[in-house]
């Protein structure tokens, strides 16, 4: 179970008592408690023992997982309440509505939770996607002026699959996404948005492609398929990559992957 502790130090023992359940509240989870069975295996080396403490609720847990937590939960909860009370709460009010929403002369759900090439295609430079407060991710293809304007008016869409982007220099930077799952075929230059936590690049990867991560600082997940694209780093310098996975793999250099990811604390490729 994880407990309501964000500081920055360590607790003492002497506080555990006075800990209570951290709680799920984002997107469709109400006041849920996160609690994880988690498989026998050995405890990370970077945790560290504090104490014991009563239960804080029913031993019964409602998830399995064959890893420890590493503060992804808190991430996405603390990133939640980041988010503007009024658009929070538009998106609980109207995630399991029925009504719709007019665009052009086309219905759409008022609770869409995508922004796909149907809805895509009937907006307008003009239009806004502030009528679909469910909106949390883009799944499109070709990559315009117009999707650089409405990406910013979805306040909770934080992932963006691209294909065919259609240009040499993609500039994500001034977006506000955590995940970016990237047709790469034909891009020669990719600047990241500072939030970036997650990144898949499939298609042709040019030998010569560079991303600029000079706006990011943290840790990332990078995926590269390897069906067109060889393993290489391809300029990113500010960013840990700590997961990293390789797809679509005939014969891969393990010394190569060390060299050039040699922060990576997770490896997995098929």
């Amino acid at each position: 179970m994880l407990l309501d502790y964000l500081e920055n130090d360590l607790p003492g023992e002497d506080i555990l008592e006075r800990l209570q359940p951290y709680h799920r509240e984002s997107f469709r989870y109400h006041h849920q408690m996160i609690k994880t069975g988690i498989e026998n295996t050995p405890v990370p080396r970077d945790y560290r023992y504090i104490g014991q403490c009563r239960l804080k609720s029913s031993p019964v847990w409602d998830s399995y997982s064959w890893k420890w937590p590493t503060g992804e939960d808190y991430y996405y909860e603390e990133r939640w309440k980041s988010f503007d009370e009024t658009d929070r709460s538009a998106y609980k009010k109207y995630s399991n509505s029925g009504d719709f929403v007019s665009i052009h002369g086309r219905m759409f759900r008022k609770n869409t939770g995508g922004l796909r090439d149907d809805l895509y295609q009937c907006l307008t430079e003009k239009d806004t996607l502030e009528a679909f407060p469910c909106i949390t991710y883009a799944e499109v293809q070709g990559y315009s002026g117009k999707l650089e304007k409405l990406l910013p008016t979805a306040p909770l869409l934080r992932t963006l699959r691209l294909q065919k982007a259609g240009v040499e220099s993609l500039d994500l930077g001034n977006a506000s996404l955590d995940n970016l799952e990237l047709e790469m075929s034909g891009i020669r230059r990719l600047i990241l948005p500072k939030s970036t936590r997650s990144l898949k690049l499939y298609g042709e990867l040019r030998s010569d492609l560079q991303i600029d991560d000079s706006l990011c600082g943290g840790k990332m997940t990078l995926e590269i398929s390897f069906k067109n694209a060889g393993l290489l780093r391809y300029g990113l310098q500010n960013t840990k990559v700590q997961r990293l996975r390789l797809t679509d793999i005939k014969e891969l250099d393990m010394s190569q992957a060390a060299a050039q990811f040699s922060e990576a604390e997770y490896l997995r490729k098929r």
